[in-house]
């Protein structure tokens, strides 16, 4: 529950999102995304829908990066995993 609704998790999501470097491709943020929360690679759906979600947000690419990382956070794969 506290992963779903806490405003400490969202606002910590925040500041790591506007932190990241946003040189590198979406690609490449998002292969490291998936490897720093799941270990593992994405697989091209994931690749595809996540690349897809962050570029029809440009304009406020750090609420969606941590909109990304959140989701990410609560899912059962993570969950199970960490």
């Amino acid at each position: 529950m506290m992963l779903s609704n806490h405003p400490l998790l969202h606002n910590f999501l925040l500041e790591a999102a506007e932190s990241m470097p946003q040189q590198e491709s979406l690609v490449a943020f998002v292969r490291k995304l998936y490897d720093r929360f799941y270990l593992r690679e994405p697989a091209d759906d994931e690749l595809f829908a996540v690349t897809d979600y962050l570029k029809a947000r440009r304009d406020r690419l750090p609420e969606a990066i941590a909109q990304v990382m959140w989701a990410l956070t609560c899912s059962a794969e993570f969950r199970f995993n960490h």
